[in-house]
């Protein structure tokens, strides 16, 4: 079910160390009351494993 409070997910175009992630989800949610999840799948399976 669809809301008209719901968003499209959509990606950051810039890496975000671990080390960064709290103040840059606080600074989405300030600017843009946006939610942001992060994600290890880069981690594990980006481009070393090819």
């Amino acid at each position: 079910m669809t809301t008209s409070t719901e968003s499209p997910v959509s990606s950051l175009r810039a890496d975000v160390t671990a080390t960064e992630q709290d103040e840059v989800s606080q600074a989405l949610l300030d600017r843009f009351r946006c939610a942001p999840v992060f994600s290890l799948v880069w981690m594990t399976f980006g481009p070393h494993m090819s």
